[in-house]
């Protein structure tokens, strides 16, 4: 029988790799990354059920607010999937903003939540 190993020591994860904190962390330019990990901490703190319809809601409204990124999408699926109505390729691309906001929101999920909480939620 073999056995699987839950622990890994941070020389192991990533050897060269050695971050500190730094006092210019601080500075004003860096309020916009904080109030972000501030508010992905947060959200992480939320239960799926609530936080994935508040992400949806996001990133269907965000995804038709961003003309070049829709564009884009449009072109790619259009070259792509010719046989696709207008329609159609519009529902894709509403269901990929979609999905994009809910994947951003739960990073701080994996971010902030303790590991037996993450497995609760896998399994």
């Amino acid at each position: 029988m073999t056995t699987v190993r839950t622990s890994v020591s941070q020389d192991e994860l990533a050897p060269g790799y050695r971050p500190s904190f730094q006092w210019s962390f601080l500075h004003p330019r860096h309020w916009g990354t904080w109030i972000s990990i501030l508010l992905l901490s947060l959200l992480a703190l939320l239960p799926w059920k609530i936080r994935d319809p508040i992400a949806g809601f996001l990133g269907l409204h965000i995804g038709r607010k961003v003309k070049k990124a829709r564009h884009r999408a449009r072109v790619n699926l259009t070259l792509c999937f010719p046989e696709l109505t207008a329609q159609a390729r519009e529902e894709k691309i509403d269901a990929m903003f979609t999905i994009a906001a809910k994947v951003v929101l739960a990073m701080g999920e994996l971010l902030f939540r303790s590991r037996q909480h993450l497995q609760q939620r896998t399994e």
